[in-house]
């Protein structure tokens, strides 16, 4: 079971849509709490050494993405790492 602190108002929510759909507040629990676990396996399989970061774009929340600026500063940052390195 994922878990997440979640706030009293999508709480209610949560139990209303349980009980309007037959389900137990768990089952609506873990679909809700299942998209930030998404989020967070795509942010942790971003390959930093080869600059290759997932974008999500989640509809009517955001979008989660790495800047060209940061990628590029992330490239500088690997570079001068391996300049020391030689």
């Amino acid at each position: 079971m994922i878990r997440c602190l979640i706030p009293s108002d999508i709480k209610e929510t949560l139990e209303t849509i349980a009980k309007k759909n037959a389900l137990t507040y768990n089952q609506v629990q873990e679909l809700y709490a299942i998209r930030f676990k998404f989020i967070r396996e795509k942010i942790e399989a971003s390959d930093r050494e080869n600059i290759s970061f997932p974008t999500v774009s989640w509809i009517n929340f955001g979008t989660f993405f790495v800047s060209n600026r940061k990628k590029e500063k992330l490239i500088a940052k690997n570079k001068s790492k391996e300049d020391e390195t030689i």
